[in-house]
C-alpha cells in the first residue's frame, strides 16, 4: 500500500513540475505570441509562424457601390480607396451631398436687398444633388421655395436654370473647409435682374 502512496506521490509531482512547454521551440514572427505551442498573429498577419501578410484591401475593403479600386501605400503598407463619383470618405462609404445637409442662418445681399432668414440644406431629389430650401426667403402659398443643385463635385454645386413663382433661378455655390456655404445667384422677374450673394452658416 505504501508503494502505491509513493509511486502516486512521485507521478503527482512529475505532473506538477514536468509540464511541456510547447512554446520553447515556436518562434511566432511579425510581433505574434505564442499560447499552448500556437502563435496568436496580430492585425495583418496570418500563417503557422504569423508570416504571410494579409492584403490591406481585402481586411478594409471599398464600401461604395462602383469603387473597386484599392491601392496599398509603399510607405505605410495602408490600403486607400479611389472612391467612384458620388462617394467620399476613407472607404467611399460617404455620398458627397451627405455633409451639405443641415439648418443654417442665410446672410443675403442682393445689393438693395440685404436679408437674414433660415435655410436649410437636403439631399436630393436624386443622388448627386442639393436641394435649398427656403431659397432667397420665398414662401410663395405659404410652402418655403425649393431650388436644386447638382453637385459637380464633393464640394461645388451648379444651381441649374429654374423656373419658380417669383422667377428664374441659376447660380453656382460650394462647400467651405469651415463648414459653412457660399453660393451666388442671378434671379429674374418680370425683366429685372437681380443679383445675389449668400452665405449659409450651420445652426
Amino acid at each position: 500500500m505504501k508503494s502505491w502512496l509513493v509511486l502516486l506521490g512521485m507521478v503527482a509531482i512529475c505532473v506538477a513540475g514536468c509540464k511541456a512547454d510547447f512554446c520553447e521551440t515556436v518562434v511566432c514572427e511579425n510581433g505574434g505570441s505564442c499560447q499552448g505551442g500556437f502563435c496568436n498573429c496580430p492585425d495583418g498577419f496570418t500563417g503557422a509562424r504569423c508570416e504571410i501578410p494579409l492584403d490591406p484591401c481585402l481586411q478594409s475593403p471599398c464600401s461604395a457601390p462602383g469603387t473597386d479600386t484599392c491601392l496599398v501605400s509603399t510607405v505605410t503598407g495602408e490600403a486607400r480607396c479611389l472612391c467612384a463619383t458620388g462617394y467620399e470618405g476613407e472607404r467611399c462609404a460617404d455620398r458627397w451631398e451627405a455633409k451639405f445637409a443641415g439648418n443654417y442662418n442665410a446672410a443675403e445681399d442682393c445689393g438693395s436687398l440685404v436679408g437674414n432668414f433660415p435655410m436649410a440644406v437636403q439631399a436630393g431629389p436624386d443622388p448627386g444633388q442639393v436641394t435649398l430650401v427656403n431659397f432667397a426667403n420665398q414662401q410663395p402659398g405659404s410652402i418655403p421655395a425649393k431650388v436644386v443643385g447638382n453637385l459637380v463635385n464633393s464640394k461645388v454645386f451648379q444651381i441649374y436654370t429654374q423656373y419658380m413663382a417669383f422667377g428664374q433661378v441659376s447660380g453656382q455655390g460650394s462647400f467651405r473647409l469651415d463648414g459653412a456655404i457660399e453660393f451666388s445667384y442671378q434671379l429674374i422677374h418680370n425683366g429685372d435682374t437681380s443679383e445675389c450673394v449668400t452665405l449659409l452658416i450651420r445652426q
